[in-house]
């Protein structure tokens, strides 16, 4: 039976059928086992579809920090990763969000993969939040200097907003001479 009512729940998703959501997933939420509460607000979430995100959250059967089951990453990492820039707002707002998340495997965290979508405004809201500068952050911002250039968005204004936010990242190496490097190196290309 819960088979069956997740399965219409997605459908309601999918149809973005919010009344009909809010009136099943009330009635039968706690039928549901906890991955399948996970798949419900991810898939809202690469849907884009922020009411229903909302109201998942809301119902507080699932933590905003929760991990998806197959990827091991979290909410907030797969709306940066989707482009989803009202729920990534909308998350990085609430007071339990991890902004700080990192992969316990390759240490990859939010802040990088708003840096590979060449994010600026992802970025700078989680500056603004106290999102921790590292290193990776800095070499991550480096490489996509040197990636495609149909972005929206040069990286080297992320890199400078990084470099001015943690100048110790780059005591080695002047800021002057790595602008220089890159930008010589990204006209080679």
């Amino acid at each position: 039976m819960t088979k069956q009512i997740q399965e219409q729940l997605i459908n309601l998703i999918d149809n973005q059928l919010l009344e009909e959501f809010i009136s099943l997933y009330s009635k039968h939420s706690s039928l549901l086992k906890s991955y399948q509460h996970t798949e419900l607000l991810f898939r809202s979430c690469r849907l884009g579809l922020l009411s229903f995100v909302e109201y998942i959250l809301n119902s507080k059967l699932i933590d905003i920090n929760c991990s998806h089951p197959s990827t091991g990453y979290p909410l907030l990492f797969i709306s940066i990763r989707s482009q989803k820039h009202d729920i990534i707002k909308y998350i990085i707002q609430q007071t339990d969000a991890n902004i700080n998340w990192s992969c316990q495997n390759n240490g990859i965290t939010c802040l990088n993969e708003a840096i590979r979508q060449s994010d600026y405004s992802t970025v700078m809201l989680l500056l603004e939040q106290g999102c921790i500068i590292n290193q990776s952050h800095l070499f991550g911002t480096i490489i996509e200097c040197f990636r495609q250039r149909d972005k929206n968005m040069h990286p080297l204004i992320i890199l400078d907003e990084l470099i001015n936010r943690c100048p110790k990242l780059i005591d080695k190496i002047d800021r002057e001479q790595l602008t220089q490097f890159i930008l010589n190196r990204s006209h080679c290309l």
